[in-house]
């Protein structure tokens, strides 16, 4: 995985750009994801599909994963995930609505992501939720709302302290999972994506989460050892 692109419940048009975009993952919620599944089964080359489920912080996932595990995606990604104990449960889960549908037990992999300040304290502890987590992300945006700030960054554009904090977390902590680390999605103009790339790559993260289509392309070559 290089490029996570977040897509949302957006409308059927842009579910179509999405799917035969270049992303290597493409991230749709819970209420659209039999659409989607029902779109990418006909197609033969595409983007990995993910679902967004809640996190345990919110609610209960297990209100969703019936019909998401149903669709068929190839993972889950969970936002605002609260250490191994959440990754744990989860996986259980997963592996109960697998064997119903009669799929391979782990056939959905997790990527966890980190919006809160919470997340991020708490992400040491994934080295020892299993398997099935595949890597690791986080969202700057989210960190920085989660803590009362009103902005993520800076007037020159550089994360703020905690937000910092946060990024270093998930490099170290996906580290010690053994799983691909992924960056913050950025909403600068694509020269600024480029150098932010750069720094990313050269600190040890394997990829990018967007929400602009129009940014894969970049990502895509500027994580390009990436799988």
């Amino acid at each position: 995985m290089r490029s996570i692109l977040l897509v949302g419940a957006r409308a059927n048009a842009l579910q179509t750009e999405a799917m035969e975009s270049h992303a290597d993952v493409v991230v749709a919620t819970a209420s659209s994801a039999i659409t989607y599944a029902s779109n990418w089964a006909r197609k033969r080359a595409r983007p990995r599909l993910y679902v967004r489920v809640i996190p345990w912080s919110t609610g209960d996932p297990n209100d969703d994963l019936a019909s998401v595990v149903a669709s068929r995606p190839d993972g889950v990604l969970v936002a605002d995930a609260r250490g191994a104990g959440d990754i744990v449960r989860l996986t259980a889960s997963l592996a109960a609505q697998e064997a119903i549908l009669g799929l391979d037990n782990g056939a959905l992999g997790i990527v966890a992501m980190i919006t809160s300040a919470a997340g991020a304290l708490h992400a040491p502890s994934l080295r020892e939720c299993g398997q099935r987590l595949q890597g690791l992300a986080w969202d700057a945006d989210a960190v920085a709302a989660s803590i009362g700030a009103t902005a993520a960054r800076d007037e020159r554009g550089r994360l703020i302290g905690p937000c910092e904090t946060a990024r270093a977390l998930c490099l170290l902590a996906a580290s010690a999972a053994a799983v691909p680390a992924f960056d913050t999605p950025f909403d600068g103009n694509l020269e600024s994506l480029k150098n932010e790339n750069r720094v990313a790559s050269r600190d040890g993260f394997r990829g990018k989460l967007t929400t602009h289509i129009e940014q894969i392309a970049i990502i895509n070559a500027d994580f390009a050892t990436g799988s």
